[in-house]
């Protein structure tokens, strides 16, 4: 296993029968991932979908309250963040993935996320032979929870005094204002998935 990133995919119990199918595409479309996958939820969950581990919450915890036990549980430095209805629909390009990595540690960044969604309108500060753009803070949505790259230590502060998805992606995008590391993002979706849900 990879001991610089953990993925960790996002759910609750009234989801859990997203769980099944996720599992389904994520071993057929990523077999070889490198890093330990880990469902944060509610309640245990079996063990023969895909998940490495499961971090069951009980059902005090907001969504936000889930992120945060779960990046607690969790060592790595970075964390890609999924949730639960990100189906797979064609294989990850995993040294690709890898490359995003080593470039998230490179330029300090606090998120890259692997989809443009919202297209970026900050002119970039990062070479543009990377394939990287730059989401100008304090803008809507330049927080989402796209698929993407994550530095832990900063995804648990700013999921900290929000409750849900929601408020996660309006009230983070605007709580960034101050933060010195770039939020960056790929020109083409990297990711293959949608949204199921």
């Amino acid at each position: 296993m990879n001991k610089d990133c953990t993925v960790l995919v996002c759910s609750c119990d009234k989801y859990a029968d997203l769980l099944e199918p996720f599992s389904i595409l994520w071993k057929r479309y990523w077999p070889d991932c490198p890093f330990e996958t880990v469902l944060v939820t509610e309640s245990e969950i079996e063990n023969s979908l895909c998940f490495d581990r499961g971090i069951a919450c009980g059902k005090r915890d907001s969504w936000c309250g889930r992120l945060i036990r779960a990046l607690d549980a969790i060592e790595t430095p970075y964390v890609i963040m999924l949730c639960d209805d990100y189906f797979l629909t064609s294989p990850v390009d995993t040294k690709q993935v890898l490359c995003r990595l080593e470039q998230a540690r490179k330029y300090n960044t606090a998120n890259l996320r692997l989809i443009p969604n919202p297209n970026p309108d900050k002119r970039n500060s990062i070479p543009a032979t990377d394939g990287l753009r730059e989401y100008r803070k304090d803008t809507a949505y330049c927080i989402a929870t796209q698929a993407g790259i994550w530095n832990r230590n900063f995804l648990r502060s700013l999921a900290c005094g929000k409750e849900s998805i929601w408020e996660f992606e309006r009230y983070g995008s605007f709580d960034v204002g101050n933060e010195q590391r770039a939020l960056l993002v790929t020109q083409e979706k990297e990711f293959p998935f949608i949204d199921a849900v």
